[in-house]
């Protein structure tokens, strides 16, 4: 009884590793052995398991969000940057005219 509490404690400690796959070959065997005769750890491992995938789901969630947010600064400041080009664009030639009337009536 001591001797299986020994065996269910390093598989636990191992689970975490074992689930983000960095265990060697033969602790996976040896996992995946115990995993088959001990319903309380495989209980632990499927939990475990469940909410590694709905942490990864909330984080793949918040990277499209923040991938949102992104897109949508891109264009408000795309369209700051067009504005501000039709303004500069508009001062040069209100510029151009400007000078070429004064050009134009000092040379009548």
């Amino acid at each position: 009884m001591n001797e299986k509490y020994n065996v269910c404690d390093i598989v636990l400690d191992l689970l975490p590793l074992y689930i983000e796959q960095r265990t060697c070959k033969e602790s996976d065997i040896y996992i995946e052995n115990h995993l088959e005769v001990c319903e309380e750890c495989k209980e632990v491992y499927q939990l475990m398991r469940e909410d590694l995938s709905l942490q990864l789901n909330k984080c793949d969630s918040r990277k499209n969000e923040n991938k949102h947010r992104r897109k949508h600064w891109r264009r408000i400041l795309a369209k700051i940057l067009l504005v501000l080009l039709g303004i500069i664009g508009y001062a040069c030639l209100m510029i151009g005219i400007i000078v070429w009337v004064f050009l134009y009536l000092d040379g009548i």
